[in-house]
């Protein structure tokens, strides 16, 4: 509607030609969200889900932290602490409350 009849046909038009070129199809995407989760190479190491956490990639690549900040333990609880203060509504307090 903001950009016309015509010009929002051509513009939905030319974004579904970038998302068959560029984008994963809802399949591949999925994958990277199952493997960790399933994949038994995974099972009991402590960077698998519900330890400390790994980074994966599609198509279920894992990928290396860059920011040493990624493995600091103190930083990672201090970030928990903030988003759980986030999400209970109380946004406000959340910087005033960050060690």
């Amino acid at each position: 509607a903001m950009l016309g009849r015509r010009l929002g046909g051509i513009a939905w038009q030319l974004a579904q030609a970038r998302n068959g070129l560029f984008a994963y199809s809802t399949e591949q995407a999925a994958l990277t969200v199952l493997f960790p989760a399933v994949a038994p190479e995974l099972a009991g190491r402590a960077d698998s889900p519900g330890g400390n956490g790994r980074l994966f990639v599609p198509v279920a690549t894992p990928w290396e932290p860059r920011h040493p900040m990624a493995t600091d333990e103190a930083f990672g609880a201090a970030l928990w602490g903030f988003s759980e203060c986030v999400v209970a509504g109380r946004a406000h307090d959340c910087s005033r409350n960050a060690t």
